[in-house]
């Protein structure tokens, strides 16, 4: 399939989201969110949004009545209402004129385009209005997004396949929720399949491209929430947009820093989840910052009337209905937040609120999956290992960490250099990420103390909650020198750990910015730390530290993507099987069959072996793939470079190369290959050599004893598709191949030169 099918699919699915997460909570909120800030209203948008989806649809699947136009009948029926109530429909009454013949059609028309004109015009001034003083501040914001955007979705549209395993699962998963079954394999959090769900619902997208490209999407929450957090911690306005600017651009060290980041880039369900991490701190920030000037503390019954903290309860809802991972990190990053305002926290009595929007919060995203163990659904047994993660302490760390109060405190901070700062950064990086850490948190610590002396106002804490935040990500990442249990995989924790890092490089930032500010005007100032995000970036890329590209785990080639994607959508439902390795089972999502290639394979010699469809798609890699490689994107080199695929050694590829063998007359011979499983046959390179290898010695066989029934409709160099036509009354037995003789003189493709190279097929191929 074309890229342009690909960019229509993203478009859509683009369109749904922003529908879905802002649009609809937009207008069917717009009571309460009338008069509120822009910062509040996509705080609510942003949690609200997903909270709804992941209600509406468990609920639905509870009632056994969740499907497609139920999903859709709901959001647009709701939206509708709300839209049509806030302006009046004159257009009926101008429908009605037009009937009665008081009102010529033209002058409708004249008269619709001048309202709409007029709404437009409107729009737009409110716009100007709203980023008067800060449109050069949002320009840049959206040009980050914009590049965030491309970088982590190119590998998308190269491989056009998911970069993790995990992804299969949640797509079965998603899968699932379409059909109308909830937890499918066991009690899970599912607010992000929800999402995906109705998203790809609305939009009309299969299932597969909802989860290919959503990540994608989403990175922009990601990016505004962190913003919003670093623009509450810090006095320049541009100095957030120069920590991101950090963040998307400054390279990784080691292997567990590639991957973090680029896990970005696919949908999984504790990336998704992160932009509520920063939206947790951002509202606790706030609470307390309003307890310390004065206002009042909420009782219980006006716990959720306090917007602050009702943003931190549907933020945190976020998190526990989506994946505990993201919890624990946002208890950590809300940990720094609450050292640094220890007196509001105390002192003012924020704790009892807190405590309790945090209990509301896991009851109310926990209730589904409570209610569904009450009723006899198991656990999903992910969530077993996810509760025993925390590994038993390490008796030679625990004996290193006894010893005097000196002596520890000097252990502490050892082990987290070593096995924190100097493990994602080796060399002169950790020490002055570690240096840098400690000088801002020392210096900004002294000047608030000083200003609290003098009796002013407490200044933004960006120089002490970015350092506390990194150091408390940091010992979660090194927990295991500290001999600590491991309450989250340590690799997951890397995005984050990048992000905070940039916000302690921001708080030096802020600091040189400020001090600036005291012998400069303030709009020299601000055009000076505008024009510091292009110069850091310029800067990144001279120095040589700019970041490399991040990588699919390839488990198949695009083109059998794309051919997959053809059959489904050409094709009449269970008309048809594919033969291949596992990784089209997925994508075929129920609407046809899958054979696994092993088994036909197999199966040579059998009289009774059959496939009882119309159709027979028989996929061979003409150049076996090394079985998920890791596969680095590629690009322009303003957008990154190629230089993380050495990392990897002989496991990695970098676009267009791809790791890969040949089929041949020696591999058919030998016997296959299976390894520790079944699946190595196809997973272990030499083994998927064999398979291949007996495989396009089976098609050219099955084409020359049946031409007539065999076409090639799709090849090129590394791949390709055999469609074999059968009349479902008279199956051919595919165990046994005749009139096959002279097999090895046969020449060429198994359906001759006139369909060699990049074919499309026809509507439905092989149809008379």
């Amino acid at each position: 399939m074309g890229l342009a099918c690909w960019l229509g699919d993203y478009a859509r699915l683009l369109a749904a989201y922003g529908f879905v997460m802002y649009l609809w909570p937009l207008v069917v909120f717009r009571g309460h969110l009338k008069g509120r800030n822009r910062a509040y209203r996509f705080a609510f948008c942003a949690t609200v949004s997903v909270m709804t989806a992941d209600a509406v649809v468990l609920l639905l699947g509870f009632l056994h009545a969740l499907n497609t136009p139920v999903l859709a009948l709901f959001y647009w029926t709701t939206f509708g209402v709300r839209l049509i109530g806030r302006h009046k429909p004159r257009w009926l009454d101008d429908l009605r004129r037009v009937q009665a013949g008081t009102m010529s059609p033209r002058r409708l028309r004249l008269r619709w385009r001048t309202a709409a004109g007029r709404r437009i015009r409107a729009g737009l001034a409110r716009a100007r209005a709203a980023t008067s003083g800060r449109r050069a501040e949002y320009g840049l914001l959206l040009a980050l997004i914009a590049f965030a955007t491309l970088y982590f979705g190119v590998g998308a549209f190269e491989t056009r396949s998911f970069g993790f395993g995990d992804q299969y699962v949640h797509l079965a998963w998603i899968d699932g929720l379409r059909r109308g079954v909830v937890f499918r394999d066991g009690v899970y959090p599912l607010a992000m399949h929800c999402v995906i769900d109705v998203t790809c619902s609305l939009s009309g997208v299969s299932t597969y491209a909802g989860v290919l490209f959503f990540a994608d999407i989403h990175l922009s929450a990601l990016l505004v929430c962190a913003y919003l957090f670093m623009r509450a911690i810090f006095r320049g306005r541009f100095v957030p947009l120069i920590a991101l600017t950090i963040f998307l651009t400054v390279d990784q060290l080691c292997v567990d820093g590639v991957y973090g980041m680029s896990r970005l880039g696919w949908t999984l369900p504790l990336e998704f989840a992160l932009y509520a991490v920063w939206l947790c701190a951002w509202s606790m920030l706030r609470f307390l910052r309003s307890l310390e000037r004065g206002a009042r503390r909420p009782g219980l019954r006006a716990l959720l009337a306090d917007e602050n903290l009702f943003i931190f309860t549907m933020a945190t809802a976020v998190t526990v209905a989506t994946h505990f991972y993201a919890t624990i990190i946002a208890a950590f990053v809300c940990l720094a937040v609450a050292a640094v305002c220890a007196r509001p926290l105390t002192a003012k009595g924020g704790v009892v609120p807190l405590a309790l929007a945090a209990l509301l919060a896991v009851a109310a995203a926990g209730a589904p999956m409570g209610a569904a163990c009450a009723a006899g659904r198991p656990l999903e047994p992910s969530l077993y290992w996810a509760l025993g993660v925390a590994q038993g302490v390490d008796p030679e760390a625990a004996d290193a960490a006894d010893g005097t109060a000196a002596e520890r405190g000097a252990g502490f901070f050892g082990t987290l250099y070593r096995d924190g700062f100097n493990t994602l950064y080796p060399g002169a990086r950790g020490a002055l990420l570690a240096a840098l850490t400690a000088a801002v948190f020392a210096v900004s610590l002294a000047r608030r103390l000083i200003e609290g002396r003098k009796g002013k106002a407490r200044g933004a804490p960006g120089g002490l909650i970015g350092p506390l935040a990194l150091v408390a990500l940091l010992t979660a990442y090194a927990s295991a020198g500290f001999g600590l249990p491991a309450l989250v995989a340590g690799s997951r924790l890397c995005a984050m750990i990048q992000l905070c890092a940039s916000m302690v490089y921001g708080g030096a930032f802020d600091l040189l910015f400020d001090a600036l500010g005291r012998r400069a005007a303030a709009r020299t100032v601000r055009a000076a730390s505008g024009l510091c995000c292009v110069a850091v970036y310029l800067a990144v890329r001279a120095a040589g530290l700019f970041h490399g590209y991040p990588y699919y785990e390839l488990t198949r080639y695009p083109a059998a993507v794309g051919v997959t994607r053809r059959i489904v959508s050409a094709l009449p439902r269970d008309t048809y099987t594919v033969v291949s390795t596992t990784d089209e089972l997925y994508q075929l999502a129920e609407t046809g069959y899958h054979e696994e290639l092993l088994d036909l394979i197999e199966r040579e010699g059998d009289g009774d072996y059959m496939l009882p469809t119309p159709y027979v798609f028989i996929y061979v890699e003409k150049r076996p793939l090394r079985y998920a490689q890791n596969h680095f994107a590629g690009g322009p080199a303003w957008l990154a470079a190629e230089k993380y695929a050495p990392m990897y050694g002989e496991t990695a590829s970098q676009y267009p190369d791809i790791l890969a063998g040949s089929v041949s007359e020696e591999a058919a011979a030998r016997p296959l290959y299976y390894g520790r499983k079944r699946s190595d046959s196809a997973a272990d390179f030499e083994g998927r050599i064999i398979l291949e290898s007996k495989a396009w010695e089976w098609c050219r066989a099955f084409s020359a004893a049946y031409p007539n029934e065999s076409r090639v409709v799709y090849e090129d160099d590394d791949f390709l598709c055999l469609c074999v036509t059968q009349n479902v009354n008279s199956l051919f037995s595919l165990g046994i191949i005749k009139d096959a003789a002279n097999l090895h003189n046969y020449p060429g493709s198994p359906a001759g030169d006139d369909l060699q190279g990049k074919e499309a097929f026809d509507a439905e191929p092989g149809k008379k």
